[in-house]
């Protein structure tokens, strides 16, 4: 995995010669220039860190600085067959209900459904239950944008607590800063203000948190259920 959050690139939009372009110049009074945005960073990583953070409004680079250290963002296939016959067969069911389980996706009979027929909030956290399991570094962009708030926060609180366990990477790149005590990233950049942060505690998910944590979220799944 990357040691340091480095970047340095442009993006170059030249001025177009068009008619509506030159209304558009002339009627706001700009430059009829070629724009250019620079991005740059150098910024050393822990030695040992599990979750990451890259937060920003739109349009401020967060994804094109996610590709420009990480890569492209982690993808799957997946086809009609139940979602549970996705994964890899070198794990085990115990490992696949323990991960479904793990980010909040506990109703058993969706495990026989296809992928394409969930809920686009449903998507999000089998994505990152399977994600968890066959990468050992996980890259994911726009990070709970599809599902409300207080599903975001639960589920990354989920996220939070698989990725420590399992003792592998997460990258989350969102324009949500309401997840961050949640989450509890290692790391932070924020795009906004171009600050790097190390956080030492992030103090948790809130005391008064409609959130509750089953003791044992996973246990012997398949011997009882509840449909």
């Amino acid at each position: 995995m990357i040691e340091a959050l480095k970047f340095e690139f442009s993006y170059k939009t030249d001025f177009s010669n068009s008619f509506r372009c030159k209304s558009l110049v002339g009627q706001y009074d700009l430059e009829d220039k070629e724009t250019i945005q620079h991005y740059k960073g150098n910024y050393s990583l822990p030695d040992k860190w599990n979750i990451g953070l890259i937060v920003g409004n739109s349009g401020t680079g967060k994804t094109s600085i996610a590709k420009n250290v990480f890569g492209q963002f982690s993808k799957l296939d997946w086809n009609d067959k139940p979602l549970i016959d996705n994964f890899s067969d070198k794990f085990s069911m115990d490992q696949i209900t323990h991960s479904l389980s793990s980010v909040g996706f506990n109703c058993v009979p969706y495990w026989l459904k296809p992928f394409k027929v969930l809920s686009n909030g449903e998507k999000t956290r089998v994505e990152l239950a399977r994600l968890a399991l066959e990468n050992e570094n996980v890259v994911y962009d726009e990070f709970t944008s599809l599902v409300d708030r207080d599903v975001a926060k639960c589920m990354s609180h989920s996220v939070k607590k698989l990725f420590k366990s399992l003792n592998k990477k997460f990258v989350a790149v969102t324009c949500h800063h309401d997840i961050i005590n949640w989450l509890e990233p290692d790391w932070i950049y924020n795009t906004d203000t171009k600050e790097y942060t190390l956080p030492k505690s992030l103090g948790g998910a809130p005391s008064n948190s409609i959130f509750t944590e089953s003791k044992k979220p996973h246990g012997t799944i398949i011997k009882s259920i509840i449909i």
